[in-house]
């Protein structure tokens, strides 16, 4: 008996666990401060670093073309940010894994905060002659929509 009121209790505290943790998530992917997918807005002022990045590794982006991902909330590339996003802009970063002449970004956008959920829309760009480990700058914006993401970023050369 003891047992199973045991396990019970594991079992609850496991599930408010996944819970928190995907509460986390959703609230980084909608923040953009410390997520995948930021809000529309990036207002922080320009050299204020503290808490401004969070950086993902290519083995946990896990794209077509590897490479690593950075995001940002001090407004380091507002200035990039087209005035016609009222909105503002996701401010980001990509560093490669090896040169690339063209590299092409997928974006997906969503106003449902559950991860599982898919995107409800998607667009592409494209960056010539990127360096590898260099910063190359990915600023996009959307108004219609609160969430967005790097899909996948490939190498079309």
């Amino acid at each position: 008996m003891i047992g199973i009121v045991a396990a019970s209790l594991g079992a609850v505290a496991l599930v408010v666990a996944l819970a928190f943790g995907a509460l986390g998530v959703i609230g980084m992917l909608a923040d953009g401060g410390g997520a995948a997918a930021p809000t529309s807005t990036a207002t922080a002022p320009s050299g204020d670093t503290t808490g401004a990045v969070t950086r993902y590794e290519s083995g946990e982006t896990l794209y077509t073309f590897p490479a690593a991902l950075e995001q940002y909330s001090d407004g380091r590339y507002g200035d990039l940010c087209p005035t016609t996003y009222t909105e503002g802009c996701w401010e980001w970063a990509l560093f490669t894994v090896d040169d690339c002449s063209t590299l092409q970004v997928d974006f997906a956008y969503s106003n449902d905060p559950d991860p599982s959920t898919a995107a409800q829309a998607r667009e592409s760009t494209t960056y010539t002659n990127v360096v590898a480990d260099t910063a190359q700058p990915v600023v996009f914006g959307n108004d219609d929509y609160d969430i967005a993401w790097i899909n996948d970023v490939t190498c079309l050369d």
